[in-house]
């Protein structure tokens, strides 16, 4: 069975045509599981209905607010201070709405507003109902009992302890319902405008107009009412910030003041060392000039030394000095003034950088006291109240919308599962199905046999000691019906496919076991013989034959082609009568070890050969293809194949397999011998008739049979088997 394993790997062409679904396709699919519509139709209807049933009804309110924009100081002091005021001045644009938006939806606002409305916090309907999805009997409705708050204190008593109490429990309460609460509100702004609505929905029509009134009465509250406290404290922060850069600047100077006569002589040594420098490139140590200069150094250096003190020991910088340590005096004088100077100016550079710093300090806050001055007066980000929430308008269920989201819903599902499982049912159905799978030609389709009316009482015909099947049609009260028809058809499109001479040898397959070959080639070989063509019927199927149970014979006392070929008789003795002119049987005859080897040989050639000398048609029964390979063996002896595909059971790629093995290619059908296809055991309707070609049947006519239940999901050798399943077979089965 070697073969089957193929089936995992189509070819290219295959996987493509199979992925092409038209659209009378996609409506056959639709026609075929069409009661999957009106069920998904049903139990989404129904699931509709049952939500509409349960869900809470909900009731929206609304309060509109305005957001008018202000100028607000920064009250930073550090460096970052001029970008903190510069990001703050931008409130007039969407930033401001998206704060305000923030700060509606905090738990801290939430909380406080029922702190501040108890009567909320008492109200029974304050947390919203939620969705139960199963019955009452099954799970009753949860306690929505009301938050129990203690009696409240007379509105003069707050500092007794029975106001302590209850104003403990009041912010116990809120801050536990903060959060559940908090999810009714929906602040959004109007899209262009500087309108901000506070939305409310909750099962409560009444309760979602408090709600948002409410919020709106906290929010002004907390975030505007308060804002004069706020910039008071921020001026007092400025103002002390400014004394004390101040302070610091004037610290700074006074220091400085006190370097500058100290200063002053630095530059005077600078300038006297340069010119005695310069005396000293002219004359020598002992010139009076060079004398007269040194002196007048010695001099500038005893006066800056003495202004050096001074300004260490004065009372504005003594502390910086406290921790610097000088050169002795003893040491050489020149050292003592070189590190003097060098100290002073270290100093000094420090003094004139913490000024510079501490100005532009000085200053900022300066502007920012300015502004705080002007935004006392103004507010941070004003709302301005437009309208005040009206009593909540139903919002859900919307039944009509609900409804037809059901119904369209189901109308999807059910064309969609219709859709699906007719694209993963592998099954071939219709004769449409076998040729658009295939691309081969359907000669062909054979309903499944009405056994009520094939097995009247006259329904075996004893001809020669024969007892026929009643699934032979051409009998005495078969050859008049529909099925004897749908054989003549059959017979018609064979005798289309060629010249008579041309189309002597017909082999007759199929893919798996049980698809109904034997029981096609043996009912068109009667046809062939009544309509006056001599014929013969050659049971090549040695593994599992079946011809003699359609004629009414013993396989064990006649003579067939696995005695002739294994050479133990002559053909002319295995050749027997069948009780119907013009029709010969050439049964398998003895069990066969080896059917493969026989059939494999030069002497069915040569069978063959004499068979179509005296014949005018040779009808072949071959083993299933897949299987095993006898049918491969002796495919290229006929002159046209056909391969027979049971309906509603055989699959896809079964089929494709086996044409492939017959060497059938659907870009060139003329490079082989397969005559086509035959579609064995259709189930007829009236929709069908299109799709499959036939007569059809019209009427009751009770439960349809199929050919071929019984043969077995393995194709072996059964010669024991074949007197027990002769024996169990139900009168009248194929």
């Amino acid at each position: 069975m070697e073969e089957l394993s193929d089936h995992d790997n189509p070819s290219p062409n295959r996987s493509s045509e199979k992925s092409r679904v038209s659209a009378g396709e996609i409506v056959s699919m639709l026609i075929d599981r069409w009661y999957w519509i009106p069920i998904s139709i049903a139990l989404l209807g129904g699931l509709a209905h049952y939500y509409i049933s349960k869900v809470p009804r909900k009731y929206l309110s609304a309060a509109s607010v305005q957001v008018k924009a202000s100028q607000a100081s920064a009250v930073a002091v550090d460096r970052t201070a001029e970008r903190a005021q510069a990001s703050e001045l931008d409130l007039a644009g969407s930033d401001a709405i998206n704060t305000i938006i923030g700060k509606f939806k905090t738990h801290s606002l939430i909380r406080v507003m029922l702190k501040d409305h108890p009567d909320l916090l008492t109200d029974p309907g304050l947390l919203p109902e939620q969705m139960v999805w199963a019955p009452v009997w099954l799970a009753p409705p949860p306690d929505r009992m009301p938050v129990v708050l203690p009696a409240p204190p007379p509105p003069e008593d707050t500092a007794s302890d029975k106001a302590k109490a209850y104003l403990a429990a009041v912010d116990a309460a809120a801050e536990k319902l903060a959060g559940p609460v908090g999810q009714v509100f929906a602040v959004t702004n109007r899209k262009g405008s500087r309108l901000v609505d506070i939305r409310v929905e909750h099962t409560n029509p009444d309760l979602s107009r408090r709600l948002a009134d409410a919020l709106v009465a906290t929010y002004t509250k907390v975030h505007v009412d308060r804002k004069s406290d706020r910039t008071e404290s921020t001026i007092e922060t400025i103002e002390a910030q400014t004394a004390k850069a101040q302070e610091d600047l004037q610290t700074s100077q006074n220091a400085l003041a006190a370097y500058r006569t100290a200063l002053t002589l630095v530059q005077q040594l600078k300038d006297q060392e340069a010119k005695l420098a310069e005396l000293l490139l002219r004359y020598r140590d002992k010139h009076p000039d060079v004398i007269s200069a040194r002196k007048l150094l010695a001099g500038l250096q005893d006066s800056f030394l003495r202004e050096f003190d001074a300004a260490r020991s004065a009372q504005t910088d003594r502390k910086y000095w406290e921790s610097v340590e000088l050169i002795s005096r003893s040491t050489v004088p020149d050292d003592t003034v070189r590190e003097a100077i060098r100290l002073l100016q270290a100093r000094s550079e420090v003094l004139t950088s913490e000024i510079l710093n501490r100005t532009q300090t000085y200053n900022i806050l300066l502007t920012q006291r300015t502004g705080a001055d002007v935004s006392s007066s103004q507010v941070e980000a004003e709302i301005l109240p437009i309208e005040s929430a009206r009593r909540g308008v139903l919002t859900e269920p919307n039944p009509p919308a609900i409804y037809a989201a059901g119904i369209l819903g189901g109308l999807l599902a059910g064309a969609g599962i219709s859709l699906l499982l007719g694209k993963l049912d592998n099954k071939i159905h219709t004769v449409a199905d076998l040729e658009r799978s295939t691309g081969a030609p359907v000669l062909a389709s054979i309903a499944a046999v009405r056994r009520k009316v094939l097995a009247k009482p006259s329904g075996t015909e004893e001809t020669s000691g024969l007892t026929w099947s009643p699934d032979l049609f051409f009998r005495d009260n078969g050859s008049r019906t529909v099925e004897a028809e749908m054989i003549r058809n059959l017979r018609t499109s064979i005798v289309l496919l060629g010249p008579a001479e041309k189309m002597k040898t017909i082999l007759f397959t199929s893919a798996l076991p049980a698809e109904g070959k034997s029981f096609v080639s043996a009912n068109i070989a009667a046809s062939f013989a009544m309509s006056g063509d001599r014929t013969v019927l050659v049971d090549l199927d040695l593994r599992r034959p079946r011809q003699q149970n359609m004629f009414g014979t013993d396989r064990k006392k006649g003579t067939g082609v696995a005695d002739v070929l294994a050479s133990q008789c002559k053909l002319a003795d295995a050749l027997h009568p069948s009780g119907l002119e013009n029709l010969t049987l050439f049964l398998a005859g003895t069990h066969a070890p080896n059917p493969a080897e026989l059939l494999n040989s030069q002497r069915i050639k040569d069978v063959i050969a004499v068979l179509r000398k005296h014949f005018d048609r040779v009808i072949l029964d071959t083993a299933p293809l897949l299987p095993v390979s006898d049918t491969r063996l002796i495919a290229n002896l006929a002159d046209t194949c056909i391969l027979v595909a049971g309906a509603e059971k055989t699959p896809k790629g079964a089929i494709l397999r086996a044409l492939e093995l017959l060497g059938w290619d659907r870009e060139n059908p003329t490079g082989s011998n397969i005559g086509g296809c035959v579609l064995n055991g259709t189930i007829e309707s009236r929709r069908n008739l299109g799709y499959n070609y036939s007569y059809g049947y019209y009427g009751k006519y009770g439960r349809y049979g199929r050919y071929g239940k019984k043969y077995g999901s393995v194709y072996g050798d059964d010669a024991e088997e074949e007197e027990s399943d002769k024996n169990r077979r139900p009168k009248g089965a194929r």
